[in-house]
This record gives structure tokens, C-alpha cells and sequence, in this order.
């Protein structure tokens, strides 16, 4: 029976290459992680997804009562969410795992400000009534072609 697993390429001395480490070898080797240094920094993208969330409906407030519309106050929110989305391109450019942690925490923290504001700003624009048929759409539409067959 052959044997499923890919072995890596080794050198000469027996090393393996340092690019053919993958998985728990590259995460020791290179970034000095193990289990425990993973459980410690996982939890952060979710807390500050959590605060995105919150920063979502706390921040169009504020241009409110400088005198800003409703919508224009979403937009900047909005806008600030979008912006802040230029994290998923920096992370490769990280030293460490506690900043490529805080990069990718930063990206979720930008999407649910992002997503928050655009949600809300839905329901100011359109009537409650449509803007549940389309999120209701949305949904049924997902689920069918989920259930669907593969195309080829």
C-alpha cells in the first residue's frame, strides 16, 4: 500500500528546508508557538470584532450632533470601516505573531464597523417591511444554491 503522506524534500544533512515546513513544525520553528501561544493570542479577532460591533452603533451619533443627516452619518461610518480594511495586506508584513494578531483583530474590528453601518443605513433608507424580504431573499437565494448541485 503506498504511503498517502507527502514527504518534504530534505537536504543533504537531513534538515528539512525551511520552506517545506508547514503546520506545527513551522509554527514552533519559526514563530515560537505552541499550543499555549496559540490559545493565548486566539481569542483576540473575536473580541475585537465585538467592538467593532459596538463602535458600529455608537459612532454615527456623534456627526449627528454636529448637525449631519442620518445617512451621511452612516456613510462616514461606513467609510471608516472600508478604510480599515487595508489590514489584510500588512499582515504578511508582520514580525511576530502578536502583530499579524493584531492586524487580523484590526480586520475584523473594520468589517463589522463596515457591516454594521451598512446594515443600519439599509433600514433607515427603505421600509422595514422591504428591507426584511430582501435580507429574507438573500437568505432563501444562499440556502438554495448551497443545497444545489456543483457546476462543472
Amino acid at each position: 500500500m503506498p504511503a498517502l503522506a507527502i514527504r518534504p524534500p530534505s537536504r543533504q544533512d537531513g534538515r528539512t528546508p525551511r520552506s517545506a515546513r508547514t503546520g506545527k513544525a513551522r509554527r514552533v520553528s519559526v514563530w515560537g508557538l505552541d499550543l499555549k501561544g496559540v490559545a493565548l493570542w486566539a481569542w483576540m479577532p473575536f473580541v475585537a470584532a465585538d467592538l467593532g460591533s459596538l463602535y458600529a452603533g455608537l459612532r454615527p451619533p456623534l456627526p449627528m450632533r454636529r448637525g449631519a443627516g442620518v445617512i451621511a452619518s452612516r456613510t462616514i461610518t461606513m467609510s471608516f470601516g472600508a478604510q480599515s480594511m487595508v489590514g489584510p495586506a500588512c499582515i504578511g508584513l508582520a514580525g511576530s505573531p502578536g502583530v499579524a494578531t493584531a492586524l487580523f483583530s484590526f480586520v475584523g474590528l473594520a468589517y463589522q464597523v463596515l457591516n454594521g453601518a451598512l446594515i443600519t443605513r439599509c433600514s433607515v433608507i427603505f421600509d422595514s417591511r422591504m428591507v426584511g424580504t430582501a435580507s429574507g431573499m438573500a437568505i432563501l437565494w444562499t440556502l438554495l444554491r448551497s443545497a444545489a448541485p456543483p457546476k462543472d
